[in-house]
């Protein structure tokens, strides 16, 4: 069984507090992006390339996120474009074949 190592209680289940040394830069952007001095911080443009089962979290995530303009969704059925469209709204839904078009927009 590949998870019989793992039958005991997570060493980490009853710490109460995390602590990150001081030099910890990807910690301390993090602490930043998430405290509420993020959300006076600019827009960023985002294209999301497929929308399957990993691609509809980030996209519900994308869309609610303040500081993020979802621009582009790349997906290459057509069939959920009309269900993406309405999870999105505002944002261009292209086909893989025209990526260029998104690739070489400056914004």
């Amino acid at each position: 069984m590949a998870t019989a190592q793992f039958k005991t209680e997570s060493p980490y289940a009853h710490r109460e507090s995390r602590t990150h040394h001081p030099t910890d830069l990807k910690y301390q952007a993090f602490l930043e992006c998430t405290s509420g001095s993020f959300s006076s911080k600019k827009t960023v443009s985002i294209a999301l390339f497929g929308v399957g089962r990993a691609g509809s979290i980030h996209l519900g995530n994308l869309v609610s996120h303040p500081n993020i303009k979802l621009k582009y969704i790349i997906e290459s059925d057509k069939n959920k474009w009309d269900q993406i469209g309405a999870a999105s709204s505002g944002t261009k839904i292209v086909h893989p074949t025209d990526t260029k078009e998104i690739l070489s927009d400056g914004s």
